[in-house]
Order: structure tokens, then sequence, then C-alpha cells
């Protein structure tokens, strides 16, 4: 059934932006900051750099804030077209698969 398989495949999106977000978070960009304090390195510059780290840090973390929403989203689409599929053959008197054994 072409509902089941755009179900499918929005899942299957949904799981890998969730991948890219782990991978965001797991960067080790994300860490540095305790690492550039005043003992590594002072000056104006280093004030600087650590406060366009600072940025760059948060703007990664609402990234993947971002993109887990976007997941949600596409879970939440998949699961509409599957209960609007399951409604559909409810409606419909003729036997037939749902192909449900791919939604396991």
């Amino acid at each position: 059934m072409y509902a089941l398989g755009e179900s499918a495949a929005l899942r299957l999106r949904a799981h890998n932006l969730r991948a890219l977000a782990d991978q965001i978070l797991q960067s080790p960009v994300v860490d540095l900051l305790p690492h550039a304090d005043l003992q590594t390195w002072n000056s104006p510059r280093a004030e600087a750099c650590r406060a366009r780290l600072a940025t760059q840090i948060a703007a990664a973390r609402q990234a993947a804030d971002e993109v887990r929403v976007i997941a949600q989203r596409l879970e939440q689409q998949a699961l509409e077209i599957e209960l609007a599929a399951i409604a559909a053959a409810a409606l419909d008197p003729r036997p037939h698969n749902l192909g449900l054994e791919e939604l396991r």
C-alpha cells in the first residue's frame, strides 16, 4: 500500500533526523567551552573567541532541538497516514491486507 510505504519513509526520515541531532550534540565542539577558560588563554582575543564559541555552541544545541521537533512532526504525519489507511480499509467492504505487519 502506498500510504503505508509513505508512512515508513517518514518514520525513517524521523529516525535519521534524530541520529543527526545526536551527532550534533556529540560533537567535540559542544564540550569545548570549559577548556577555553582564563588559564588556557587570556587576552581580548581570547574573550572574543570564547564569546563566539558560546554563541556557536548555543546555536548547535538549538539546531539539534529544531531537528528533533521536525522528527517529531514526521512521526506524527506517519501516524496520521497509518490511521487514515486503517480507517479507509475499515470502510472498504472488499477483503484486503492492510500491510500492518510492516508497521512492527
